[in-house]
């Protein structure tokens, strides 16, 4: 059992509910027995009493009374208590002569209550009494039974709760794990009839957007790769209008934009359908290495970090672009960048500071579209295709994760990176 079961609120409620049920069933069932059961008529009958008394008379008699008082254990039964004494009993049946039928009608009579005075040859009175049965809640038997029966019910809830709840740990695993890797392992199907039902859909929903994803991903390239054709054809012609410099080299340029859109488009439909796998890294010492190759190259970068080490589970190369990409964009547009990494709340938060004009607000949901330019800072001629933001994202959000724009107050754009981080 995995240690979600503990800490989940379903187990818990699902497991005190159950436990809270066979308490009162239990507590409902004792009250129901001492209200209707006569607990001390319970383990013993009239007969049987009368028979421990009437043997117990006749072995005082039989023995010698000088080791009379020696000998009481032995007369006692295992209802009766028996003792020697000057005088009868205040309240006790006194019996001269003991016959097995008076007897009997005596016990019955003074069952729960019975106390019977004989007289001895030697002026002692021989008296017995039903002994008191012990209180049975605090008999050392209805403790060992209470202590079983609360453990039975503790284990009984445990594993009905594991039953109903371990499925439902594993479905919601997988789910996160599809969240974060279209190619993930389809659900083992396993647990009650609803919840078998339940995984077989899932695990159906898994291949349809699956299948979606693959032809849209495929389709995407196709159109991609016969673009390219004509524009080639378009490059060739444009050959023969040399002569017009100037239309000509609008055209060119207008060529070359459409090609590495295409270019992107091709690489970003690659990048898509291209199963990488997952794996622990550590994303200070990534992100340390990405900086200092940019310091090397002269660029004004800075990095921080609140940790030594942060290990994180997912694609190595697929983040290495992102943080690229990102970190670039930073010294291409804002002139400097400033990177640190923190570990808050269970996720690691990588946050890129630049001091160049920032982004307007009505455009921050706009710039993760495909192609979209903010103007004038981000023209085409400024280089880039337009898709780095766009395939930044979808690779975080594929981890689980999101990206934040904010501008600055002291001018200048942050980009805040949130990766959850599991198990550090």
């Amino acid at each position: 059992m995995s240690v979600g079961m503990f800490t989940s609120k379903t187990a818990k409620h699902g497991f005190l509910v159950l436990f809270l049920g066979f308490v009162l069933i239990f507590v409902a069932g004792i009250y129901i027995f001492t209200v209707f059961v006569d607990l001390n008529n319970l383990t013993v009958t009239p007969q049987q009493v009368s028979r421990e008394v009437y043997r117990s008379i006749r072995l005082a008699k039989a023995l010698p009374i000088n080791t009379l008082a020696s000998h009481l254990k032995q007369l006692e039964g295992q209802t009766l208590k028996v003792s020697l004494s000057t005088k009868p009993l205040e309240n006790s049946r006194v019996m001269y002569t003991v016959v097995p039928s008076s007897l009997m009608s005596i016990v019955r009579t003074d069952f729960s209550n019975l106390q019977i005075s004989v007289p001895l040859a030697n002026g002692q009175w021989l008296n017995i009494e039903r002994k008191t049965l012990q209180n049975p809640w605090f008999s050392a038997g209805f403790m060992v039974s209470l202590i079983v029966i609360l453990f039975s019910m503790v284990l009984l809830c445990y594993l009905i709760v594991k039953r109903l709840a371990v499925p439902l740990f594993e479905f919601t695993d997988a789910a996160k794990r599809f969240g974060t890797d279209l190619h993930a392992p389809p659900i083992a199907v396993s647990g009650t009839q609803e919840m078998r039902e339940a995984v077989q859909a899932f695990n159906a929903m898994q291949k349809r957007i699956r299948r979606m994803v693959h032809d849209r991903t495929q389709m995407l390239a196709a159109v991609s790769h016969d673009l390219r054709a004509p524009i080639t054809r378009l490059q060739l012609r444009l050959e023969y209008f040399k002569e017009r410099q100037e239309h000509y080299q609008k055209a060119v340029a207008d060529l070359k934009i459409m090609e590495e859109m295409i270019s992107s488009i091709l690489s970003f439909a690659r990048d898509s359908s291209r199963t990488e796998p997952m794996e622990r890294f550590d994303m200070n010492a990534l992100l340390e290495s990405l900086c200092d190759d940019l310091a090397d190259m002269d660029l004004n970068i800075s990095y921080q970090s609140s940790v030594s080490r942060l290990i994180y589970f997912g694609r190595l190369n697929s983040m290495r672009r992102v943080f690229t990409n990102l970190i670039n964009n930073a010294i291409k547009y804002g002139k400097v960048a400033d990177v640190r990494l923190a570990f808050v709340n269970h996720e690691a938060q990588v946050r890129i500071d630049d001091v160049g004009p920032g982004i307007p607000e009505s455009d921050m949901e706009k710039v993760f579209d495909p192609f979209y330019r903010v103007d004038p800072a981000r023209r085409p001629e400024a280089g880039g295709t337009g898709l780095g933001l766009t395939v930044a994202r979808e690779i975080v959000r594929s981890h689980g994760g999101e990206i934040d724009l904010l501008n600055r107050k002291t001018g200048g754009l942050t980009v805040l990176i949130h990766l959850p981080v599991v198990g550090k």
